[in-house]
């Protein structure tokens, strides 16, 4: 799913969730996105090793999709990967020698890939940053 635009209000609690979580979900993967690279420029300007990276693991059949009938959820999961399958990405970012100098960016499949235009956005950042800051004042 394409996100044109960000709604913040995902920041906030709901007292009732919304129906459908999808394009929450799309908004929240954004955020993450950006909060990596946001947190890694942050880092960057101290003296620490830590290392911040945003990633996606695949569709991986995990409890993700318990929501789904049954059906759906059964023939879904043919086409995904193992919980150990999507865990290879993350388990990389985490221990790759290669990876210990470089920070904020995005990977997919063990690889660097080039995230979306809004997800390399500096200014949105530096809002999220400064919103997400707010919210949990």
């Amino acid at each position: 799913m394409m996100v044109k635009r960000i709604d913040w209000s995902v920041l906030e609690r709901r007292a009732t969730p919304k129906r459908s979580g999808f394009a929450d979900y799309a908004v929240t993967k954004l955020m993450n996105v950006l909060h990596a690279k946001e947190l890694a420029r942050r880092l960057a300007t101290g003296e620490t090793r830590v290392t911040t990276y945003a990633l996606h693991p695949g569709a991986v059949a995990s409890n993700i999709w318990r929501a789904l009938p049954r059906p759906l959820q059964w023939f879904g999961k043919l086409f995904m990967l193992s919980n150990e399958e999507g865990a290879e990405t993350p388990l990389y970012c985490a221990t790759a020698p290669e990876l210990a100098t470089t920070s904020g960016r995005y990977y997919d499949r063990r690889r660097e890939a080039r995230p979306s235009p809004m997800a390399e956005d500096d200014a949105l950042a530096k809002e999220l940053w400064a919103r997400t800051e707010a919210a949990v004042a």
